[in-house]
């Protein structure tokens, strides 16, 4: 199953109570999605972390682009992806035994079609 645009917390808490009261639960990915591609308006007011808390003990695969991985983790200087998804782990204990694909484009490049993604184990003791 999945879930993209959550504009708030309550109702990331629905859908996490119907996650909960189905008999067998699916795989669930959650892509985070933060801004509108078409037209770039944001959706939601609240921090992506605060929307996303009551789910993070049910999403299997989590997608952030850069920019939305740095809005999981609240912090005052840039990070590499592997350093922000160690952070974001160590905040968010209920997510640990997940995994975390995160990627976007690089529109500061000569090739900004060229899109990097990399998949986190979080199964594992550290991140690579």
């Amino acid at each position: 199953m999945k879930i993209g645009v959550l504009p708030n917390k309550e109702l990331a808490i629905i859908i996490a109570t119907w996650l909960g009261n189905l008999p067998k639960r699916p795989f669930v990915i959650v892509d985070s999605v933060l801004n509108s591609s078409s037209d770039g308006g944001v959706f939601g007011d609240q921090p992506l972390v605060s929307i996303l808390s009551p789910l993070l003990a049910m999403i299997d695969l989590l997608t952030p682009n850069h920019v939305e991985l740095e809005q999981l983790v609240i912090c005052n200087k840039c990070l590499k992806a592997h350093e922000l998804i160690t952070k974001f782990s160590k905040e968010n204990p209920r997510f640990i035994g997940k995994f975390l694909l995160t990627g976007g484009h690089h529109p500061h490049l000569e090739h900004s079609h060229l899109v990097t993604n990399h998949l986190f184990d979080l199964r594992q003791d550290n991140v690579t």
